[in-house]
């Protein structure tokens, strides 16, 4: 019985593949001293999605195929010149409508052609072999096929990629977030020693009547339910109470001595 495997892609594997093509952009235009920005990830989705897109080619520009899958690329015709253009940008000064001579021109192919291999080792890997003008595979653009288009943009440019399914898990794969190292070992008393904690020393609560509290006035004594040798309650701000203590002086500053720790204090 003939089994077709079906491959549903998440928003997460989908944000990974472009993740790893936006890294191998990046080391592409930093070595043709092309500026950031200038080249990046427009879309990546599921090649169902991109149906019409994919119907419309009779052929790709090139096929990469390896051990591990395949995939089909293609690009604008004005690719390489837009490639150029990043890296030989004119003078808007003094020659904005100058044709790129010979040397160049074969700067903006070599380029260009370095940008696919990057693309294609990627992808596949080193060894991955390049057919020209190949058509894509009937079943490419299924429900569940796996199959990922992605769309490079180079300026106003584009280049289009398809990887298959296979070409899929092993960029996923290869390219894995590995697992996270184990934490070491924390010394929380030391890395706490020089934390500031406000501490609150509560004399004592009172109530009053409303009538008493609009009549209060300036030399008026309230009477609080402590005796002047009972100990007050010392908490942290909008915390727990931590210990009782008596107020006192030391110097020309008040103080508060620690008398017993409460049994309420956290650990």
């Amino acid at each position: 019985m003939h089994v077709r495997p079906y491959r549903p892609l998440g928003e997460a594997q989908l944000r990974h593949l472009g993740d790893l093509v936006a890294g191998v952009l990046a080391h592409w235009a930093g070595s043709w001293g092309i500026a950031a920005g200038a080249v990046a990830v427009a879309s990546v989705a599921p090649a169902v999605e991109a149906l019409p897109l994919l119907q419309a080619k009779d052929a790709w520009r090139q096929q990469w195929a390896g051990g591990t899958g395949a995939a089909w690329c293609d690009w604008d015709a004005d690719g390489p010149r837009e490639v150029g253009q990043l890296v030989f940008p004119p003078d808007g000064i003094y020659a904005p409508d100058a044709v790129p001579g010979r040397l160049a021109a074969a700067g903006m192919t070599a380029a260009f052609d370095d940008l696919l291999a990057r693309l294609r080792q990627s992808c596949l890997g080193a060894d991955a072999g390049v057919s020209q003008l190949q058509p894509l595979p009937p079943d490419a653009a299924r429900h569940g096929s796996g199959a990922v288009c992605l769309s490079v943009a180079l300026g106003r440019a584009r280049v289009g990629l398809l990887l298959d399914d296979a070409c899929v898990r092993h960029m996923r794969g290869a390219r894995s977030v590995g697992a996270l190292p184990q934490l070491g070992k924390i010394a929380l008393g030391k890395a706490l020693d020089r934390t500031p904690v406000a501490l609150t020393v509560r004399v004592g609560d009172v109530e009053l009547g409303a009538g008493t509290l609009l009549s209060i006035g300036v030399g008026d004594v309230i009477a609080l339910p402590l005796g002047l040798d009972a100990p007050m309650s010392i908490a942290l701000a909008r915390g727990p109470e931590l210990c009782k203590g008596f107020i006192g002086r030391r110097g020309d500053r008040l103080a508060i001595e620690i008398a017993n720790k409460s049994s309420n204090q956290p650990k």
